[in-house]
């Protein structure tokens, strides 16, 4: 997640070199199992404050499993990775909400013994490791459950942090309870999600805990106009700008899922840079100065934006928040003009963008060059162990998308698309392969908006995955 927020609640995520990666994102992380990544669980970058802490909702504040109770363990640490560490959690400059978020994050793998092979584990001790951002000096994460591991004592187990985490729970946290629960809806009233409650109330909450709930209840049902009205009152209440962050955040994801016009997004704007007048906090400044400019986007000032972002680039040269910047840059060259000569300037011109499909070549450079992985200086070709067909990028398209799968030995591959009616419409592949990691693009320009169905088939594999046409 890239300059996003929202929710990942309920997921299984595994075997990836990373289980979530955030920069400049602090989204809701609720009820997820993430095990057995390569590198991370979670790799907090830059300008991120993910929320792992149990929350309230509603009036009374009842509590609901939007966040916290996540199940992480068993990540990185693998030789052929330089620089994994074994954490489960990693921080880049950024932070993390743990305080009574009722998480597990344990590691009680033994380490194998030199001399090391591809693969082998070399360090499970670290459960959280990093960098905080300046000015912040300890990590709150009480009441979680770390386990026991044979070797290593907690004590040693947070690297260059200094992490509070007494008390903590000697047993996993109690299973969840269906007691109670909401239907998660967006405008239309269509339900999207259901967030389960545990039935638990806040007996004495302060009167801004009760006004969040309110939010968050309003929020969560899709009541999007009377959401805004409270955080804008938790915005003009709260003394602690940590209190005021995701208030702020909420502000910007209501304008984007109302459509809300350019005077709503100038008016944001003007929040967000008195806000960080007013601020000494890093983290908080940066994540204020995010929004400022994502701001400038949704009311459609690209260039203005454009600059802001190549700012960031110049002034951190060759770093991560450079590589986000970069990120931002195409995206938001993506709705620009293409014949804008000043967007031909910026960069030397490096980041215009002509159309999606130069879109997804530019940003899968970018991202091969800053996550790409070798092994003892070598690059080795991935063969999957499974066949698989993954979920066309992006989804709903227009009018160009990507297609990948995998296969683990050579053969005959077919992948094709058709209407929803059965009928072919187009052949993507129709040759053998040997085994590997492959994609395609497929452009749809001469087909009518709609469902279409792309199918693989190979001697010992079929399968089909729906994608969505937008005109």
């Amino acid at each position: 997640m890239e300059s996003s927020n929202g929710d990942i609640r309920g997921n299984t995520i595994t075997n990836h070199l990373e289980g979530i990666h955030l920069g400049n994102s602090s989204p809701n992380i609720g009820t997820n199992t993430i095990y057995n990544n390569r590198k991370y669980g979670i790799y907090a970058g830059s300008g991120s404050i993910p929320n792992m802490v149990q929350q309230y909702a509603g009036n009374p504040p009842v509590f609901y499993y939007i966040s916290g109770f996540n199940k992480i363990y068993n990540n990185g640490g693998y030789y052929e990775l330089y620089g994994s560490d074994g954490s489960e959690i990693y921080l880049q400059n950024s932070n993390v909400l743990l305080n009574n978020g009722c998480n597990e994050i344990f590691d009680n793998r033994i380490p194998d013994e030199p001399p090391y092979q591809t693969g082998d584990l070399v360090n499970t001790q670290i459960l959280i490791n990093g960098s905080l951002p300046s000015g912040s000096r300890e990590l709150k994460a009480e009441n979680n459950f770390w386990d026991e591991h044979p070797i290593y004592p907690l004590s040693t187990r947070f690297g260059s942090l200094t992490v509070d985490y007494t008390p903590y729970s000697t047993t996993p946290c109690p299973p969840l309870q269906d007691e109670q629960f909401k239907l998660v809806m967006n405008s239309q009233g269509d339900i999207v999600d259901t967030v389960f409650s545990s039935g638990e109330i806040n007996q004495d909450p302060t009167s801004l805990e009760v006004l969040y709930s309110e939010a968050e209840e309003k929020f969560l049902e899709g009541n999007y106009s009377e959401a805004l009205t409270k955080y804008e009152s938790v915005i003009s209440l709260a003394d602690s700008i940590f209190d005021k962050l995701k208030a702020y955040n909420r502000l910007y994801t209501i304008g984007r899922l109302t459509q809300k016009d350019e005077q709503y997004f100038s008016n944001l704007e003007t929040i967000y840079n008195n806000a960080i007048s007013q601020e000494n906090d890093s983290l908080t400044n940066k994540i204020l100065h995010q929004n400022s400019l994502l701001s400038k986007v949704s009311k459609g000032e690209y260039i203005s934006a454009i600059t802001g972002f190549d700012n960031i680039i110049q002034q951190n040269p060759n770093s991560e928040e450079a590589f986000y910047a970069e990120i931002d840059i195409l995206t938001t060259s993506l709705l620009a003009d293409t014949g804008n000569t000043q967007l031909g300037k910026i960069g030397n011109g490096k980041y215009l963008v002509k159309g999606s499909s130069d879109y997804m070549n530019k940003l899968n450079t970018l991202m091969k060059n800053h996550f790409g992985v070798e092994d003892k200086g070598k690059k080795e070709k991935i063969i999957p162990t499974e066949y698989t067909l993954f979920q066309n990028y992006p989804n709903p398209f227009n009018p160009v998308t990507i297609i990948r799968y995998d296969i683990p030995k050579a053969g005959n591959v077919e992948l094709k698309v058709y209407d929803i009616l059965g009928r072919e419409v187009k052949v993507l592949v129709n040759e053998i392969k040997s085994a590997g990691r492959y994609e395609v693009e497929f452009n749809a320009s001469d087909l009518a908006s709609g469902i279409y169905i792309y199918r693989i088939q190979t001697p010992d594999f079929t399968k089909s995955q729906k994608m969505i046409l937008v005109r």
